[in-house]
């Protein structure tokens, strides 16, 4: 989760998809923030947390997997 503090307001959508990065040790701190629980995708239960290693991926497997990530997430 590469986000600071200052910056939580600029996640605000109607979906959130969440990396957590292993090595993230602000992932408590922002996820338990007052900002980050205003945000309406928190609020509406829409924050999912995705793989990293294929979302960052450039192939066409890795596409693959994100839209299959997608239609998991969005086709409720």
């Amino acid at each position: 989760m590469d986000i600071s503090l200052e910056s939580i307001n600029y996640a605000e959508g109607d979906v959130i998809f969440l990396q957590q990065h292993p090595q993230a040790n602000n992932y408590q701190q922002i996820t338990n923030h007052p900002l980050w629980l205003q945000l309406n995708a928190v609020k509406s239960g829409k924050v999912y947390e995705v793989g990293g290693d294929y979302w960052h991926g450039g192939s066409y497997i890795a596409a693959n997997l994100i839209l299959d990530d997608l239609f998991k997430y969005l086709a409720e």
